[in-house]
C-alpha cells in the first residue's frame, strides 16, 4: 500500500514523534495518543491506538512513521528513492532469571544451574517472535531488532537484518554455525538475538543508545547466583 504523504510532511510528523519519545524517555511514562502515524496525525488517534505501543516506540528510534494497522506493514522510513517497508521488533532486555558460572558466563534460566538443556546465554535468550499464518511472502522485508531495557528505561541498541535473512531464520533451524538442521514447521517462530547480531547492521537511532556490547558488559557487573 502507498500513502500519499510528501517529504516535508513526512519529516514533520518524525520530527514531533521523536521529541515526543524524548520528553517519554526522560519522564518514563509514554502516551501512544501523542504520536502522528503515515496514515493520520495525533488528533485523529482512537483508544485502541495504545495496541501499537511497541510499533510506535521501536519505529520513533529509527526514524519511521508507524502505520495505524494491526496486520501487514510496521512503519515506513523515507529514502531517496521513496518510502521503505520496514518491520519492526521491540525486545525488552532485563536481568530477571540470570546466574553466572565461575568463569563469569552469565546464563538466563529458570533456575541457576550447569545443566546445558535447562540454560541458554545472553544472546539466546532474547528473540524476534513471529506468528505464521499463510505465507512468508510478507515477512520479506527490513527487520530492526530494537532493543529496550526495561529496568534501567534505556533504548539499548538496533539491528536490521535483511528480508533474504528473515526468510531464511524463519523456514530454518540452524546451529551455532549457521547450518540448516531442519525446517521450521510451527506457526509461531522466533530469530534470536544472536543471529540478528551474526547477519545484521547497526542503524542510526534517533535517540541516545547504550549499545549492546555495553549493555552485556553491565549485566556481567550485577550482582547474581553462581554456579
Amino acid at each position: 500500500m502507498s500513502y500519499p504523504i510528501s517529504v516535508e510532511d513526512f519529516n514533520q510528523r518524525l520530527k514531533h514523534n521523536i521529541e515526543t519519545l524524548r520528553r517519554h524517555l526522560d519522564t518514563n511514562k509514554f502516551c501512544a495518543n501523542e504520536y502522528h502515524f503515515i496514515d493520520h496525525t495525533a488528533e485523529d488517534n482512537h483508544f485502541l491506538i495504545t495496541r501499537r505501543f511497541f510499533d510506535i516506540l521501536a519505529a520513533t528510534i529509527i526514524g519511521a512513521l508507524p502505520v495505524d494497522q494491526i496486520n501487514g506493514v510496521d512503519c515506513y522510513r523515507m529514502t531517496e528513492n521513496g518510502l521503505e517497508a520496514v518491520e519492526v521488533k521491540l525486545v525488552e532486555l532485563h536481568s530477571r532469571g540470570t546466574f553466572k558460572t565461575e568463569r563469569g558466563t552469565v546464563y538466563y534460566g529458570k533456575e541457576p544451574t550447569l545443566d546445558r538443556n535447562r540454560r541458554c546465554n545472553v544472546r539466546s535468550n532474547f528473540r524476534a517472535s513471529y506468528e505464521i499464518y499463510n505465507n512468508l511472502d510478507s515477512k520479506n522485508v527490513p527487520t530492526v531488532l530494537v532493543l529496550f531495557d526495561t529496568e534501567d528505561h534505556s533504548v539499548v541498541d538496533a539491528i536490521e537484518m535483511s528480508g533474504e535473512k528473515v526468510i531464511h531464520y524463519l523456514t530454518n533451524i540452524v546451529d551455532s554455525t549457521g547450518a540448516i538442521l531442519r525446517e521450521k514447521t510451527s506457526k509461531k517462530r522466533t530469530i534470536t538475538l544472536s543471529a540478528f547480531i551474526n547477519h545484521g547492521v547497526r542503524v542510526n537511532t534517533t535517540v541516545e543508545t547504550v549499545g549492546y556490547e555495553n549493555w552485556e558488559d553491565n549485566l556481567k557487573m550485577k550482582s547474581m547466583p553462581v554456579v
